[in-house]
């Protein structure tokens, strides 16, 4: 591993083998309508992280630079209250993109990212994203496809949790994690 430091990301450890894109069994299937010019440019312009639990991978108000896709591992997106309370907005696994909500309305992070478990992901420079919605139409629809996915996800749990009293946001949030963040009934 190799430790790095910069000014939009908290220190961190990039991967010294990084997996080539053209060949990742993590790959997602946003990334199949890439011929293989692009799928380069896309190897080309990543870092693979490996993220211990509870490291910050993001804080609100960073500059966004990068896309992320989650390889395995769960993260949090959360803000902070000013009281400085926190307030978990989704939590991601792995085959998940972060970041998707921020990338093409702001130049900056309005949530922060921290690793719930030891967590492995692709950091790809945004500008590789914007250049690949501009010259392919099919992985343009695939993104918005995928955002759409994840802001109906959130809406409903948002809706599912307010319209329950708290015994039943309990159960809610218990069947959540049993069904969808773990996918077991034991965690």
């Amino acid at each position: 591993m190799i430790n790095i430091i910069s000014d939009n990301y908290h220190s961190m450890e990039i991967t010294e083998e990084q997996q080539n894109c053209l060949t990742c069994p993590f790959k997602s299937g946003l990334f199949k309508s890439l011929d293989e010019r692009q799928l380069s440019c896309v190897d080309f312009n990543k870092k693979q992280l490996e993220l211990k639990s509870s490291e910050l991978l993001i804080s609100e108000n960073d500059e966004i630079t990068h896309f992320f896709y989650i390889q395995k591992g769960l993260l949090k997106l959360f803000s902070e209250s000013d009281s400085q309370r926190e307030q978990i907005i989704s939590i991601a696994r792995a085959g998940d993109f972060i970041g998707l909500f921020t990338i093409f309305s702001d130049t900056r992070h309005r949530y922060s990212i921290s690793a719930i478990t030891e967590a492995r992901v692709c950091m790809i420079e945004i500008q590789c994203i914007h250049n690949l919605v501009d010259n392919n139409s099919h992985f343009a629809r695939e993104l918005l496809r995928n955002m759409s996915l994840v802001v109906d996800n959130i809406l409903k749990d948002s809706y599912n949790l307010r319209s329950l009293q708290m015994r039943g946001r309990i159960a809610y949030v218990l069947n959540d994690f049993a069904s969808d963040v773990f996918r077991s009934p034991v965690f």
